[in-house]
């Protein structure tokens, strides 16, 4: 069974977070990212999952087409 150590987490969280700076340096991204915190229950790293996996939300004819 794979254990992750204090040090190994805290490793783990500063690329975290040094990730999640560069990506929101992209203004585009970081408009999405904002906009998407306005919903309720939506932090940031969920906001940032969606759009990075979306990518352009207008190739889609609709908002429930892009959710499903």
């Amino acid at each position: 069974m794979l254990q992750l150590s204090r040090s190994n987490l805290e490793v783990f969280n500063s690329i975290q977070k040094k990730l999640v700076r560069t990506l929101k340096e992209n203004q585009l991204i970081k408009d999405r990212v904002k906009g998407l915190m306005t919903i309720k229950g939506v932090g940031e790293v969920t906001a940032l999952t969606w759009v990075l996996e979306i990518s352009e939300p207008e190739r889609f004819s609709s908002i429930r087409q892009a959710m499903s």
